[in-house]
């Protein structure tokens, strides 16, 4: 499926933007709107393969979570909703100045987008989704209690207008100075919402590999309902020939970390076992040629 992400319970030495931010930053450019354009001309629509549409009983034992982008529009109408406990609607996009969301576009088909209430019917849990990617933006927002609060309250309304059930939070290349900071967010939105909507789901977007020790892993699992490990990006594509972009094991190929290992570490860290969910990658990278005699591959990024 082509927008769809789905994940299934059970980043580099240097911040790399995440599948995330990519796609959310093409679908906001212009280069976006002419492809449209010339898919439209052209008598281009996206079909969905018929393995993918519902037409199988099963009985869920734990928990899989989706994340459906604004940008994939009505495409939920063929998801396979008995497979899925939690979708994620992506995403607020925050503005790190005031809290309030930066692009009014996604608010408004937050607003009206009838995958809420198609997933709800079908026994499918929704949470809205946070975003902001960046050492910079984090810690201009992290550190403005202001921004904080507002972004606290817009949230709370929104996923409250929308009766959905919970807010997922993701918040990208977190510098090891806002460690602290961060928590206290989480902590605040958790307290807020147990408040306002108590019943309400708060889960999290954590790395692969938490390199700079940013993320506190103890702490969010206890502020927590679910903590969401973004398993993938572990080869890059800009390497000089193709590898895996989730991998479960490592290898002498393919480097020392993996999804096991990430695993390990986040339980080792103090992670919940019955809160974990690990992303697992519905996408590839386009790589360039190898050459003869070229280096073999490697994991460019780390």
């Amino acid at each position: 499926m082509r927008w769809f992400w789905a994940f299934a319970l059970l980043w580099g030495q240097g911040w790399h933007p995440s599948i995330h931010q990519i796609e959310s930053e093409v679908h906001r450019s212009y280069q976006h709107y002419t492809e449209r354009q010339w898919d439209s001309v052209n008598g281009y629509h996206p079909s969905i393969a018929p393995a993918l549409r519902q037409t199988t009983s099963c009985q869920l034992q734990k928990q899989v979570m989706g994340y459906h982008p604004y940008w994939a529009g009505t495409a939920y109408t063929s998801y396979q909703w008995n497979l899925l406990s939690t979708i994620v609607f992506f995403s607020y996009e925050v503005d790190p100045t005031t809290g309030s969301y930066s692009n009014p576009t996604v608010i408004n088909t937050w607003r009206t987008t009838n995958l809420v209430t198609t997933a709800q019917a079908n026994g499918t849990e929704v949470q809205l989704c946070a975003t902001l990617f960046g050492g910079t933006n984090l810690t201009t927002f992290l550190t403005n209690a202001t921004a904080r609060l507002r972004c606290i309250d817009s949230l709370i309304s929104l996923i409250t207008l929308r009766n959905a059930q919970g807010i997922n939070i993701d918040f990208e290349g977190l510098p090891s100075s806002q460690r602290t900071n961060f928590v206290n967010f989480m902590q605040q939105l958790r307290d807020t919402l147990n408040r306002r909507r108590p019943s309400a789901k708060l889960s999290v977007a954590l790395p692969a590999v938490d390199w700079s020790n940013a993320y506190n892993v103890t702490a969010l699992s206890a502020i927590c309902d679910q903590l969401f490990i973004m398993g993938y990006d572990f080869y890059w594509s800009t390497a000089p020939t193709a590898g895996p972009t989730g991998l479960l094991y490592t290898g002498s190929i393919w480097g020392s970390r993996c999804n096991s290992r990430s695993i390990i570490d986040y339980l080792s860290s103090g992670a919940a076992r019955s809160k974990l969910i690990l992303g697992v990658p519905y996408y590839g990278f386009r790589y360039p040629r190898l050459l003869p005699r070229q280096s073999p591959p490697h994991q460019c990024h780390w």
